[in-house]
């Protein structure tokens, strides 16, 4: 069945190297929504689309062990990461790094907004900021930077409640959750509140 305007089913499959992205849409399409989506299109700056099931709108990602693929009658972008360390870093002794990347690709605000917290917040702020360009289907670009998807009343993420924390920021709104131990996912979408349906 496909998901109504202001729901997203989000199917969260192990990665399978041996299938293509767009075998695994259809893997989760199957899975999370029990539908043929038909042929699988993407816009000039690879956002896939199905231009034979108009109404249902997707986006995929993946990291590690991992693929994701977000589903809903609206546009919707999704991101998971999984929280790396370069060999022989620990999570402490990435903090530079991590700051130095934030300083070349986050907004002031966010580069500030990690100084605490580094390695959790890095990963919080880089799948939020994923998920939004994935939304809007303008991939990282030079607007990347510009962008903050910190909340402009407080300036800060909500604290995660339940594993799990909602926000708006720019003109969107954001879902975000610790899924399995170090990864963060995070699905964005224009409708307020949207209904999260989750398969694993």
């Amino acid at each position: 069945m496909i998901p109504k305007k202001n729901e997203v089913v989000l199917c969260i499959l192990s990665s399978d190297n041996s299938k293509s992205t767009d075998e695994l849409i259809l893997l989760a399409a199957k899975k999370s929504i029990g539908e043929e989506v038909g042929a699988i299109a993407r816009t000039d700056r690879g956002k896939p689309y199905l231009p034979e099931n108009p109404r249902l709108h997707l986006n995929v990602s993946h990291s590690g062990s991992y693929f994701v693929c977000a589903f809903s009658g609206s546009h919707v972008g999704v991101d998971i990461q999984e929280h790396t360390c370069l060999k022989d870093e620990t999570p402490e002794s990435a903090v530079p790094r991590l700051k130095k990347m934030a300083r070349r690709f986050f907004h002031p605000l966010e580069a500030d907004y990690i100084d605490t917290d580094t390695y959790e917040r890095f990963f919080r702020l880089w799948t939020a900021k994923e998920s939004y360009v994935k939304l809007t289907g303008n991939g990282i670009d030079d607007d990347f930077l510009n962008l903050s998807v910190l909340p402009s009343e407080e300036n800060a993420l909500p604290e995660m409640s339940l594993s799990c924390a909602r926000w708006k920021a720019a003109d969107a709104y954001f879902y975000q959750e610790n899924f399995d131990e170090g990864y963060t996912v995070c699905v964005c979408v224009y409708e307020s509140h949207p209904n999260i349906v989750k398969c694993i």
